[in-house]
């Protein structure tokens, strides 16, 4: 057992050795120097990018009544949104209010439906209050004595089954 164990071992170890063996790439890990040429490139590449910006916003400086003007514009352009602002306000006020006349309408029906099913139940306990019989929350017809009832006698009573 320990012999063919042992041969297994070996065999394993060995295909392990030559796969690795075989294997002739290996990791390349960056020198100092590398690093540090792409340092200096990312660098010069923002410095290029930053004197570009300059020249453009130097090229857009204006007068200062142009500036008055565009200061009017902003001015004019957020009085608009203000009262655009104030406009969805009260247009989802509205809404909201219509809304809640409607949630409150269909709960004023639905306690009226309740109301007359309740209605309608109690009408139909006075009816089977007059026979002796009467039924249960399940709809089961019962005796006065509390045993079930059949079809023939609710029938026979005048009652719906």
């Amino acid at each position: 057992m320990k012999k063919g164990l042992i041969t297994t071992v070996t065999l394993l170890v060995s295909l392990l050795l030559a796969a690795c063996s075989n294997n002739e790439t290996t990791l390349h890990y960056p020198t100092d120097k590398e690093i540090d040429a792409k340092i200096n490139k990312a660098a010069d590449h923002a410095q290029n990018k930053k004197d570009s910006s300059s020249e453009v916003s130097d090229s857009a400086e204006s007068s200062p009544a142009d500036d008055s003007k565009q200061d009017e514009r902003e001015s004019a352009s957020i009085a608009e949104e203000n009262s655009r602002y104030e406009e969805e306000k009260a247009a989802s006020a509205a809404s909201k209010e219509a809304a809640d006349a409607k949630a409150a309408a269909d709960a004023k029906a639905a306690a009226d439906a309740k109301a007359a099913a309740d209605a309608q139940a109690v009408a139909a306990n006075q009816q089977t209050n007059t026979s002796g019989y009467f039924r249960d929350r399940n709809g089961r017809w019962h005796r006065s004595n509390g045993q079930f009832a059949s079809k023939q006698e609710i029938f026979n009573a005048g009652l719906s089954w």
